[in-house]
């Protein structure tokens, strides 16, 4: 509830993973107020409705819209979002979206306890870990999540994604409770394959994969642990970018260097 002046209001709302809201104005008894809303950018259609009525609602391209006068009463936000493909013009590679939410692949979890690096090397850039089986296990740990089912796809755009509301969960941004959901099509890519304990570099898009097309689970990435947003894309054209197999690591001397710590 906020108050201001004498006029208070309540918006309840399940955003981001809705896309719509309840306003509950309460203005000085007989008195009206302006409202002003802002329209998302991904917002395909918004309007404002009253008992059930629309009463306003934003025109091609506007990015406000205004009640000029609203008495007490319950409003209902309305936007509507559509799935799409973002493409990254760096590798053709693309990132599945739906309104103001980006999506990761799901990917099987499990978690195990890893000692903490007990210092860094600022030449090279390098973890130095506990060595020894006492320091291993007076060291602080981390939670280290690994994946338990394939994330090497490249994902077929020419499909369509299909999105599906999910039950409500106060636990929302886990996994299994994420709220929201979109299924896309995809290859498994045998050449991305792990470089130093993550995904190696993405190459070229689309990529040539033969393997058989699989439906694919996508969830809000605040949802996921192992977040994977950014995938190639896939082709079975002759034309298709081959992959090259990357290599298990890299020198260390061609690492990233760590410029304060």
């Amino acid at each position: 509830m906020l108050k201001c002046g004498r006029t208070t209001w309540r918006v309840d709302t399940l955003y981001p993973f809705r896309e719509q809201m309840t306003l509950t104005l309460n203005p000085p008894e007989g008195k009206s107020v302006p409202l002003r809303f802002r329209v998302p950018g991904w917002a395909k259609s918004f309007e404002i409705a009253k008992d059930g009525n629309r009463i306003a609602a934003a025109g091609t391209g506007e990015k406000w819209v205004t009640v000029a006068s609203a008495a007490a009463g319950r409003y209902e936000i309305r936007m509507s979002a559509e799935c799409g493909y973002r493409v990254w013009p760096r590798n053709g590679a693309v990132t599945v979206e739906r309104g103001p939410l980006s999506y990761s692949l799901a990917i099987g979890e499990e978690t195990r306890e890893t000692p903490r690096p007990v210092a860094f090397d600022k030449v090279s850039g390098s973890a130095v870990w506990p060595e020894s089986p006492e320091a291993i296990a007076n060291a602080d740990k981390y939670l280290e999540y690994l994946p338990t089912t394939p994330w090497n796809y490249a994902l077929d755009i020419s499909a369509p994604p299909q999105f599906r509301e999910c039950a409500w969960s106060e636990d929302c941004f886990t996994l299994a409770n994420a709220p929201c959901e979109i299924f896309v099509k995809g290859r498994r890519l045998p050449e991305w394959t792990l470089q130093d304990h993550q995904p190696a570099p993405l190459q070229e898009s689309p990529a040539y994969s033969t393997e058989p097309l699989e439906t694919l689970r996508f969830v809000p990435l605040g949802c996921a642990r192992l977040r994977l947003s950014v995938l190639p894309v896939a082709t079975d054209s002759p034309s298709g970018v081959r992959w090259n197999r990357s290599p298990a690591s890299i020198p260390r001397a061609n690492r990233p260097k760590i410029i304060d710590f």
